[in-house]
């Protein structure tokens, strides 16, 4: 159900001219709508192509409900300006997701012979924030130009969780086939935040190591990585991870703008987003220093060692599962950029030199896409997603292809 009010039709309003406040409009809208969007028959009992059953099926699951509330409001003014503000509240019941059980009871995903646990309807969540969108535009006899800026922001909360649980953790597969938590969800957060220890830097001298915690049950060494006791227990181990990073922005923004003289016109299209952190596993994997016998990244070269106590990197690792490259901060880095994403120039010749073609318009034009990142983050590509389509590993750079570099010449032919 929505609606909405045009104010400036009611007759207290004649007393502004309609060339200073053209329209204003408050809207509003509420919806429930409905969402089954799991892989197909995910919600029975499925043979694997060994015969053996691959899914706990699952007959008491149900849709997901969603219910929206949106508040708006439409402004123009001096016929040039527009502004348009959007403010919106989402809650999501009895949300889809696969129940998070252990291994010791599933036997882990069918490929290995076990049996994957099904899909739930495991909690509620909410989504809120707002947009605002302003536009311009101004004509003259040669130029013309437009421009539209849109701001958004927007927060996630995980409200509950079913049968008592707190939590929910996502696991991504380090150096190809070791599963590691890299996220987990807890209620009153945001989804997806990045799980794992807190890195305080380098045991570079002896005195570094007076009284230093174990690290899984061993001592530490020169070299090693130094990690936070977050509980404050003498030790490191599993229960001094913590959130270290939220993939969420605190806001996204895109910049349009077109312009036009005489028969030249160009289009600059730039978005954005600040704020949010990404864990970059790409270099995780690319300076462990475990595997010498693999390529790695240049950083790799600047490992500690007894004549360089100073390096960026700790000491080299006989073992991919050694704790200096554990899931920590130390792989976390901000993920803000801006980017032009499409930058368009296009040139339309005399109609008299189309006409004689039979044509009413002949335009030529050259368009870049993707052409310039202005970003912090050394990995390939700051616009990352979510890693394999799960939402609660967005965010996660584990190898992702970046986005190429397209140059495009084209025509306009107008018959």
């Amino acid at each position: 159900i929505s609606g909405s009010w045009r104010v400036t039709k009611e007759s207290f309003m004649d007393w502004i001219p309609s060339n200073i406040v053209s329209n204003l409009k408050f809207r509003a809208g509420y919806g429930e709508t409905g969402n089954q969007q799991i892989s197909n028959n995910w919600y029975s009992s499925q043979l694997n192509i060994y015969n053996l059953p691959a899914y706990l099926s699952n007959p008491d699951l149900k849709w997901e409900t969603m219910k929206q509330t949106n508040l708006g409001v439409d402004l123009s003014l001096f016929n040039r300006l527009n502004v348009t503000f959007d403010w919106y509240k989402k809650t999501s019941s009895d949300f889809l997701f696969k129940m998070p059980l252990p291994d010791y009871l599933t036997g882990g995903y069918s490929q290995y012979g076990g049996i994957e646990p099904p899909y739930s309807n495991l909690g509620s969540m909410e989504n809120r924030g707002f947009e605002i969108t302003l536009g311009y535009e101004t004509k003259a006899e040669n130029f013309n130009w437009s421009t539209n800026f849109v701001f958004t922001r927007y927060k996630n909360e995980l409200l509950s969780l079913v049968n008592g649980m707190d939590n929910i953790t996502e696991y991504v597969n380090i150096n190809g086939y070791q599963p590691m938590v890299a996220t987990n969800t807890l209620i009153g957060n945001p989804i997806g935040t990045f799980w794992g220890l807190k890195y305080e830097g380098l045991y570079r001298t002896a005195s570094d190591l007076t009284n230093a915690p174990s690290i899984y049950g061993k001592a530490p060494i020169l070299g090693d990585v130094k990690y936070a006791d977050v509980n404050g227990d003498g030790k490191i181990d599993d229960l001094d991870k913590t959130i270290i990073g939220n993939p969420h922005p605190d806001f996204t923004f895109g910049f349009t703008n077109t312009f036009r003289y005489k028969s030249w016109d160009l289009s600059i299209f730039i978005q954005g987003s600040v704020g949010n952190d990404v864990m970059n596993l790409t270099k995780r994997n690319g300076t462990q220093n475990a595997m010498m016998y693999q390529n790695q990244l240049v950083d790799a070269l600047d490992y500690w060692s007894p004549t360089n106590p100073n390096s960026s990197q700790p000491r080299l690792i006989n073992s991919i599962s050694h704790p200096n490259i554990m899931i920590s901060d130390r792989y976390v880095e901000k993920g803000d950029y801006a980017r032009i994403q499409n930058l368009t120039l296009g040139y339309t010749l005399p109609s008299d030199f189309a006409s004689k073609m039979n044509l009413s318009k002949f335009r030529i034009y050259f368009t870049a896409q993707n052409l310039y990142t202005l970003t912090n983050y050394s990995g390939y590509d700051p616009e990352i997603g979510s890693f394999n389509q799960n939402v609660l590993l967005t965010g996660i750079d584990n190898g992702r292809y970046p986005s190429p570099r397209t140059f495009i010449f084209g025509v306009n032919l107008d018959f």
